[in-house]
């Protein structure tokens, strides 16, 4: 195992100790054990905390960050980057869990790594039903590789990728004043800022978000903050034009009504053909919004 390289997992959390105890079980028992599992409390109050301190005397491979102030999730995020002493790093909600073979699947090709930025999967969504179900429509037309431009088009990422840790921290880490879109900010200036343009898909769905529950999702945004987090990407990232109005009919996604005229720069646009398939259900959603 020593001769294998190490690999971080970040793991933010804040009052959700049964679900994080099986995410923290579904790290600790994954087929590949070269790991560090790197836990950030936020203040919880419901024995997070105790929990952590006891796991990290029984397994030394469990690395509490007990925060003394509530800060957020993207705060909680950098602080495990920032402490990562993996070679490779990846992350994880509290409310998710993998499956066993999801850290091995990655560390197989990490040799990808040379040619792409970073390596995501894709993932399964458990629904209340208790059933797994894909959670991408048409996963087989989904490119093998994208771009920062493509991006623009739709967050086909998801919320975790797999990098080496020191690109991640060299691309700034996550944006804590960013009300949402915190991951597709980062993916984005991985992608803009490092020798290697494109990201790598692998096929297999080791990932699963749990939706099953009534608890609210760290990634949980309202129209208001995805309205504001549009303007700030933009901003920070000098998105305009035409890339502008092809990122503003994502905002359909989340029940927004925007211009038809931006799904013919889309068109115009385009290099890919899954694409046109997601601009036609959005561009059929945003009739249907009011």
């Amino acid at each position: 195992m020593n001769n294998m390289p190490l690999v971080s997992v970040y793991v933010p959390t804040y009052n959700r100790i049964e679900l994080l105890k099986r995410a923290l079980t579904s790290v600790l028992s994954q087929s590949y054990q070269n790991i560090e599992v790197i836990i950030v409390d936020d203040k919880s109050s419901d024995g997070t905390q105790e929990f952590l301190t006891e796991m990290a005397k029984q397994d030394n491979r469990v690395k509490p960050i007990l925060k003394e102030q509530n800060s957020g999730a993207c705060i909680s995020r950098n602080l495990a980057i920032e402490s990562a002493e993996g070679e490779f790093i990846t992350g994880l909600d509290d409310d998710d869990y993998f499956l066993p073979g999801r850290i091995a699947y990655f560390v197989e090709n990490r040799h990808l790594l040379n040619k792409y930025s970073f390596l995501y999967t894709h993932f399964l969504t458990l629904t209340k039903s208790g059933q797994y179900k894909k959670t991408r429509y048409l996963d087989m037309a989904m490119p093998n590789e994208i771009t920062s431009r493509d991006l623009l088009f739709k967050n086909i990422i998801g919320n975790q990728c797999f990098t080496y840790t020191q690109r991640m921290k060299d691309a700034g880490k996550f944006t804590p004043d960013m009300p949402a879109w915190q991951d597709m900010d980062l993916f984005y200036r991985m992608l803009n800022n490092s020798e290697q343009k494109q990201a790598r898909l692998l096929r297999q769905s080791l990932y699963v978000q749990d939706t099953s529950h009534d608890l609210n999702r760290i990634t949980l945004s309202n129209k208001e903050k995805i309205h504001r987090a549009f303007t700030l990407f933009c901003e920070r990232n000098q998105v305009s034009g035409k890339y502008q109005d092809i990122l503003e009919a994502q905002l359909v996604s989340y029940g927004l009504k925007v211009r038809n005229s931006l799904f013919l720069t889309r068109l115009r646009t385009n290099t890919k053909p899954y694409f046109y398939l997601v601009d036609a259900f959005l561009f059929l959603k945003n009739q249907s919004n009011k």
